[in-house]
């Protein structure tokens, strides 16, 4: 969001080609440090990827927005906005619909390979999340424990960004 305000400035000097370029390489470099995020990062590290994506992002959706209204008649901007903001809102709409499916899928994967190895000796009790009791093994398998399944979507996340960097590719 604060890129976006030097970005209308740059615009004057600069050709919109080269800001979205260059958004997109930035965009790309802070999507792949954010592929090697781990359990024991510091927040100096997300908050820095963070500020790149964010740079990123701006420096893309300025010149992009500029770019397409540019070349149309100021009587067709009315109707060329609420198709634009439609298309940008469909766009955002499936991205996030796919990586929603993606880490549900991935999550499912960690939770049977997961519990493939499990048996009713190897785990005795697990805290339940529904009632705060504690669970004997043979219930296990029909109750998902809370912090189990935190464990699962953590595994499956890192499947997505690497995947999402590949399709990008």
């Amino acid at each position: 969001m604060l890129a976006m305000m030097p970005t209308g400035q740059l615009l004057k000097r600069v050709q919109s080609r080269v800001l979205i370029a260059a958004g997109f390489g930035i965009s790309a470099f802070s999507l792949w440090q954010m592929s090697g995020y781990t359990f024991d990062m510091s927040e100096g590290v997300v908050m820095w990827t963070g500020f790149l994506q964010g740079l990123g992002l701006g420096l893309i959706s300025v010149p992009l927005t500029t770019a397409t209204f540019s070349i149309l008649d100021p009587a067709l901007h009315g109707d060329s906005t609420s198709i634009y903001s439609l298309s940008r809102n469909i766009s955002s709409s499936i991205g996030i619909s796919f990586v929603q499916a993606e880490l549900t899928r991935n999550t499912q994967i960690s939770r049977i390979r997961r519990w493939s190895s499990t048996s009713a000796s190897s785990i005795p009790y697990c805290r339940t999340a529904a009632r705060g009791t504690w669970a004997a093994p043979f219930v296990l398998s029909r109750l998902s424990c809370e912090s189990c399944e935190s464990r699962a979507q953590k595994i499956a996340a890192p499947g997505i960004q690497s995947r999402i960097a590949h399709e990008a590719q």
